[in-house]
């Protein structure tokens, strides 16, 4: 299942290529535009720059010429699409590097910036310069409109809220973003992504526990769409093993702790690959689209004090009832292991005692409508005298999931939950 028709886009999950348009030198990705979006993908990502619709292209890095490719070309593929895909919605992700309107101009003031959008606006046919024309005046002719589009940041902020299928029905499929405001000032033509996507950090640091669900910097976990990255500082030609099906399973399961309970909606990938016995990475956003997002989450009580180079995730057929934990002497607790049932309260808040230098090395939880069991073991000081700190979690319905962070040769530093 590729669309959740009856969804907005906070409740789809979708496949992005990052650099998504194909060059035959070096290639930022394997297959063209058209084939990509065949295989399942909903999303690219696009570097662009130019001065003038004319000028604009995409480039991978300043620089970079044998990236370049003329952004017109990879418009007319995607338009192309969808005219022959009427159920499908696309969104476009634009690292700009346009200029955009300064303070005191008009939005729609002629800049590199409002010349991308006029340019998913209304495109170009192809067509011969008539005996005494300008170029200028033989595109004005030769202009027709783009019927997927909608131009303004306001109007597609406010479609994002609707249901897939009501934006198929009025023709709403094509979506763009910025990644941030122009360095000119706040915009109204484009949405930005900074403003409505929770996107965790890109490049290597995105591949790797422990950093791969920090925060990107200006993003916000608040945000009601969620961003997640998965591709390196530079794509490696064939991207299998990152790309792997568990490991994107497991980085959005990650994710789904750190992001308030949503696992993302979009994933960002580098040089997406398939063959006829290989189905890539789709499979992964396969899997996806059957895990639901819950109400809310614990968060996690140290997150910039205790190390951890270890995850440890359970997600129970039922709500939790009970914790039991394994101690070691030194360590702290080395295991949080979750009891379930159909049956019976709930657990609704739990304590941890945490001591610098060593992590958890205390747990009790509460039932609802009951108090505080026992603590479920002894509690240790720290070899160096360090601090004591002790953390409530309290869920705002059944606890359907729990996460440990671990360190090696001191068990569990961190801990949260998820719950429905």
């Amino acid at each position: 299942m590729i669309n959740n028709n009856e969804g907005t886009f906070s409740q789809q999950r979708w496949l992005v290529p990052h650099n998504a348009w194909n060059t035959q030198i070096a290639p930022n990705q394997k297959w063209n535009i058209a084939q990509l979006l065949d295989y399942g993908v909903r999303g690219l990502a696009l570097d662009i720059y130019g001065d003038s619709e004319d000028t604009l292209h995409l480039q991978h890095g300043h620089g970079n010429d044998a990236s370049a490719t003329n952004w017109s070309q990879v418009r007319d593929e995607i338009a192309a699409w969808l005219a022959a895909h009427p159920n499908d919605v696309v969104t476009l992700f634009f690292e700009s590097y346009l200029k955009g309107p300064g303070p005191g101009m008009a939005w729609n003031s002629k800049t590199p910036l409002y010349a991308l959008s006029q340019s998913l606006t209304k495109r170009f046919l192809p067509g011969t310069i008539t005996s005494g024309g300008t170029r200028t005046e033989v595109k004005q002719l030769l202009r027709e409109p783009v019927p997927f589009y909608k131009e303004g940041r306001s109007v597609q902020e406010d479609a994002m809220k609707e249901k897939l299928s009501a934006l198929i029905a009025r023709n709403h499929r094509l979506f763009a973003f910025i990644e941030r405001e122009p360095d000119e000032g706040a915009q109204s033509i484009f949405p930005v992504m900074t403003a409505t996507f929770a996107e965790n950090v890109y490049g290597d640091e995105s591949l790797r526990i422990p950093t791969w669900v920090n925060l990107r910097k200006g993003s916000n976990y608040n945000n009601p769409v969620k961003f997640m990255n998965h591709f390196g500082n530079a794509p490696t030609g064939s991207e299998w093993d990152r790309n792997d099906k568990a490991k994107i399973l497991d980085h959005a399961k990650q994710f789904f702790f750190s992001y308030g309970a949503h696992y993302p909606n979009f994933i960002s990938l580098d040089y997406i690959n398939w063959d006829s016995q290989r189905r890539g990475p789709i499979e992964a956003v396969d899997a996806l689209a059957n895990l639901k997002d819950a109400k809310g989450a614990t968060p996690f009580g140290w997150p910039d004090t205790h190390s951890f180079d270890g995850v440890t995730m359970t997600f129970p057929p039922q709500k939790i009832t009970g914790f039991t934990v394994k101690n070691v002497g030194g360590q702290g607790i080395v295991e949080i292991a979750p009891a379930w049932s159909a049956s019976g309260p709930g657990v609704r808040e739990i304590e941890l005692i945490s001591v610098k230098g060593v992590g958890v090395v205390n747990m009790r939880f509460k039932r609802l409508g009951e108090n505080f069991g026992a603590w479920l073991t002894q509690n240790e000081t720290a070899p160096d005298g360090g601090n004591v700190t002790s953390r409530k979690q309290v869920a705002q319905g059944d606890i359907i999931a729990c996460c440990c962070r671990t360190s090696t040769g001191y068990g569990v530093v961190d801990f949260a939950t998820a719950y429905s």
